[in-house]
Order: structure tokens, then C-alpha cells, then sequence
């Protein structure tokens, strides 16, 4: 599931982007930030994550941005509000379940 995730922040969204479809690159984006957190709240495969910590923090870091320029680009003032508080929300609700230093993220404060 990390690399299915990996892969569409790497190529899917860049690929999209490219064909002028930021519409769809912000789907694409929303959906996986969205899974990135069902991964981690997964507690079967807790032993998994922490073994990948550094690695799912750079994806959360870079979905996170992915979904930001893809808003910008698609220049959605519904959607960049909407955006803006899902990650409030989120990033939040990650830097609570496990500490934002496991995962190389910075804190929630120090975002907003």
C-alpha cells in the first residue's frame, strides 16, 4: 500500500498536472492524503510503520504539498479553503497519534 501511495505522489499527480488537469491532480491528491491517514491509523500493520517512519513522513510531507499546488494551479477559491482546513485538520490529527519528530514532520504549531 506505501509504495501504490509513493507512486501516485510521484508520477500520477506530476503526470496529470503536466496534461493541464489540476482538477483531477487535486482528486487524486485529496484521495491519497486521505489514505496516507487511514495507513496510519491501521493498528495491524503498526509494526510496518514504524519500521517506515522516515519514509511515510515524506510522503505525508510531500502529498501535503502536492495537494497545495495543485490547488494553487487550479486556482479554486472553494476548494483552497476547503484544502486549507483539511490540513489544519490533519496534520493535527497526525502530530497526535504519534509524535511529528518519529516521522520527520514538523509540529502543527509550527505550520499555523
Amino acid at each position: 500500500m506505501l509504495r501504490l501511495l509513493e507512486r501516485w505522489e510521484k508520477k500520477s499527480v506530476p503526470a496529470v498536472l503536466a496534461k493541464g488537469r489540476p482538477d483531477a491532480a487535486y482528486a487524486i491528491t485529496i484521495e491519497l492524503c486521505k489514505n496516507l491517514e487511514l495507513l496510519l491509523m491501521r493498528g495491524d500493520i503498526e509494526e510496518y510503520t514504524k519500521e517506515y517512519k522516515l519514509r511515510i513522513g515524506k510522503l505525508i510531507n510531500a502529498s501535503f504539498v502536492a495537494l497545495v499546488d495543485s490547488v494553487a494551479v487550479w486556482n479554486n477559491e472553494e476548494k483552497r479553503g476547503y484544502v486549507f482546513n483539511y490540513l489544519h485538520e490533519a496534520w493535527k490529527e497526525i502530530c497526535n497519534m504519534e509524535s511529528c519528530k518519529d516521522y520527520g514532520i514538523p509540529s502543527s504549531e509550527l505550520l499555523f
